[in-house]
């Protein structure tokens, strides 16, 4: 099993460690960290999420207020979303249907 962004979800974490690069070196590498840190749990156990949609999970990125909004395909973890926790709830849902 591997783990693929959406475009739109990679921009939103590309976007994310900017904005923390702009503030502090060592925010933005944390968050990259904690994202990876998600990532591989994710690898060992996909369905640890919380279902959000009938195709969606949500897993919280620690230390930070966002989620990795993902769906489970045949041999591989679909991000649709990198979801701060203050953006409109299921802004992403439309991004379900992008995940082929």
């Amino acid at each position: 099993m591997k783990i693929r962004y959406i475009a739109v979800a990679e921009i939103e974490f590309d976007e994310t460690v900017a904005w923390y690069l702009a503030r502090t070196r060592g925010a933005a590498r944390h968050f990259g960290k904690e994202v990876r840190n998600v990532e591989r749990l994710l690898l060992r156990y996909p369905r640890i999420g919380r279902c959000v949609e009938l195709d969606a999970r949500s897993l919280c990125i620690n230390d930070f207020p966002y989620n990795l909004i993902y769906s489970i395909e045949k041999n591989e973890i679909v991000v649709v979303a990198v979801a701060h926790h203050s953006r409109r709830p299921g802004y992403w849902m439309d991004r379900l249907g992008d995940t082929r």
